[in-house]
């Protein structure tokens, strides 16, 4: 304390000293120092001026560097929109392209599935007419026999392919035929292929080998006889000479108008020691869809 009062001593005689100044009058100035004063004070003033320019102008460069950044943005947020638009509009173009391909792919597997359906109706309920059985009937005399070459005119034949067939479907069969005969070979050879063998029973058929029944209801079986013109190879069958096969075709129509062919062939085996029988080939066996030469 005592060396702050001191201090506060010490300066009041300072301020109330000559030199201090306070009490005592100051010169004025003299013209120059009075130009000099003024020079001063103009040159404050421009000083102010330029300050408050240069302080506009920043603030207005400011302003505008404000606003550009603001339209930078707006511009940067529009095309950041307007990507997302084009992306999510791919998107959207993907999703109704999928929608669409979805929608054929059903469209498409229901008519399918369809088509499925009825086939297996028609499959399920269509005729089916097959072999129930078959028998050779040889009444010709073996001692003086001669094949039949001429069948124009009123010939009587002797010698039958005896054709049981059966309609195991669940629908009537329309149109019936039957075609029927034997071909050989020597003992134990192989037929020739299905085409030749088919061929073959059309060639070797007379007219009267297609037998016709008009309507074959369902469960219903019919013994059919064609008629054989040479059946020499059936006494060699018997010393195991020759194989004798029963071959031929069963045309028919079902219920749906469908037309189906039922191919046949059976090795005849007279010499097994069990008794005759006839012996499913291992071709020629089956059901396809060939119409009968008249139909």
């Amino acid at each position: 304390m005592r060396v702050l009062a001191f201090v506060g001593c010490l300066t009041g005689i300072w301020l109330f000293s000559p030199i201090g100044g306070i009490g005592q009058e100051r010169p004025q100035p003299t013209a120059p120092a009075q130009a000099q004063q003024q020079i001063i004070l103009d040159t404050s003033g421009i000083s102010i001026a330029i300050e408050k320019a240069i302080k506009t102008y920043a603030d207005e460069k400011a302003a505008g560097a404000e606003a550009d950044e603001r339209k930078d943005r707006r511009e940067q947020a529009d095309l950041i929109a307007q990507q997302d638009q084009v992306y999510w509009a791919k998107w959207m173009t993907y999703i109704s392209s999928g929608q669409l391909a979805f929608s054929i792919a059903t469209a498409i597997l229901l008519f399918f599935t369809y088509r499925a359906t009825k086939a297996t109706e028609r499959r399920q309920l269509r005729a089916y007419v097959g072999i129930e059985k078959i028998d050779l009937e040889i009444r010709s005399a073996k001692k003086g026999y001669a094949p039949i070459t001429d069948i124009t005119g009123n010939v009587i034949f002797k010698d039958f392919v005896a054709v049981t067939v059966k309609n195991f479907g669940v629908s009537p069969a329309k149109s019936v035929q039957v075609i029927a005969g034997i071909a050989w070979t020597e003992m134990f050879q192989r037929l020739p292929n299905e085409a030749e063998l088919d061929k073959a029973i059309h060639k070797r058929s007379n007219p009267a080998s297609f037998k016709v029944l008009a309507y074959l209801n369902t469960k219903q079986e019919q013994t059919i006889k064609c008629p054989l013109t040479d059946v020499s190879a059936t006494w060699l069958a018997r010393e195991k000479q020759k194989s004798v096969y029963v071959v031929g075709r069963i045309y028919y129509e079902d219920a749906y108008g469908e037309f189906w062919s039922v191919k046949f062939c059976y090795a005849w085996e007279p010499w097994h020691p069990g008794g005759e029988r006839f012996v499913p080939y291992e071709i020629f066996n089956g059901e396809d869809k060939q119409r009968s030469p008249d139909a």
